[in-house]
């Protein structure tokens, strides 16, 4: 009967789960579930020891928002218990400003024990009521379509600025800083002249209401030539050289087109391909692909139809020409030939008229 006492003793012993007590533990707070410019953001950690011993106990917190991708670096904060201690720590307290973005913040802390996560807690709260953040981006180019960004220009260069956003009704102030110090005052998007060499400053700043104000300076140089660096290539690599840039005619009217040909030569050793770039007043016009063999030449040629008088401006790997559009004059001839067609129909519609009615008197 004992034996029978003892084994049922042993496998309900064995049933019963065992309960680890659990070291120390922690809650979370916050001052406010909303906080408004002015207000102070107050996380805090309520710590306990149920033990009857000293515990040492280490806090990794994370501060994160619902929108933005990045998080903030963990914060550690570090405790000793005693048995049967409480204690209060602070792990955020940060003053609301206007900047601050306007979000849901997530924090979450891990309570590290002998180097071992013993229990993970997160709370949320939401600011509101700050400026808004404003995306800006200032452009500074060498083409009026603001696809090539440059920060060094040539002496004589349009240097085209400009500046991107989504939000609409910005205000925007911009001042050019000349390299004798000089400032002039210019509204976005503008053309510079860079007619003197030397650093300058483009100063940029955005406001509108409701919303964070930004600014920029963007630092550029205008130099009196390009560099020219020669580069010593292999003879077993294909070179390029465009020559001989033509257009015809020079002057045309309205509508009329112009054909712009240059010739292209592979100086190099190799086989290789080319893209012949035609630019009309420094815009992408066209492209032409050549393939050629060593010393083979071919012509490349484009075809240029205006539809408003002007002067133009197109160039092929550097070479430049220009031609006239102007408007076309009137053909007084080819008038007056309708004119007396009309005059000629007309007066033989009355000669048959009047012969008809002679006839049926």
């Amino acid at each position: 009967m004992r034996k029978i006492l003892f084994l049922c003793l042993l496998l309900l012993a064995c049933l019963t789960p065992i309960q680890i007590a659990q070291a120390s533990g922690f809650s979370l707070e916050t001052s406010q579930q909303i906080y408004r410019p002015g207000d102070t953001v107050l996380v805090t950690a309520d710590l306990y020891n149920e033990q009857d011993s000293i515990v040492e106990v280490v806090l990794q917190c994370l501060l994160t928002s619902r929108t933005k991708m990045a998080s903030d670096r963990p914060v550690w904060h570090t405790a000793t218990l005693d048995a049967g201690e409480s204690k209060v720590i602070t792990l955020y307290q940060i003053d609301v400003t206007e900047d601050f973005p306007s979000d849901e913040y997530i924090v979450s802390v891990a309570l590290i024990e002998d180097n071992i996560i013993e229990e993970e807690r997160e709370i949320t709260f939401l600011v509101d009521g700050t400026l808004k953040q404003m995306p800006f981006t200032v452009h500074l180019c060498r083409d009026q379509e603001y696809e090539y960004e440059a920060s060094v220009f040539i002496q004589g260069d349009n240097i085209y600025a400009s500046y991107e956003s989504h939000v609409e009704g910005i205000q925007v102030n911009a001042t050019v800083v000349f390299p004798d110090s000089s400032k002039e005052n210019i509204t976005l998007p503008a053309v510079v002249q860079a007619t003197e060499t030397g650093s300058y400053i483009l100063q940029v700043t955005a406001s509108k209401e409701g919303y964070k104000g930004e600014t920029a300076e963007i630092y550029f140089a205008v130099i009196e030539q390009e560099p020219n660096i020669p580069v010593k290539s292999p003879p077993w690599v294909a070179i390029f050289t465009v020559t001989d840039l033509q257009v015809f005619p020079t002057q045309v009217a309205v509508g009329e087109t112009v054909v712009i040909s240059a010739n292209v030569t592979n100086t190099g050793g190799a086989e290789g391909s080319y893209n012949a770039t035609l630019k009309r007043n420094g815009a992408l016009e066209g492209t032409s692909e050549v393939t050629l063999m060593p010393g083979q030449s071919t012509t490349v040629s484009f075809n240029c139809t205006e539809h408003s008088a002007g002067d133009y401006q197109v160039e092929i790997d550097g070479q430049v020409r220009t031609f006239t559009v102007v408007q076309a004059p009137v053909r007084w001839w080819v008038i007056a030939g309708i004119v007396g067609g009309l005059v000629v129909l007309g007066a033989g519609i009355a000669i048959y008229r009047a012969r008809g009615k002679k006839r049926s008197s």
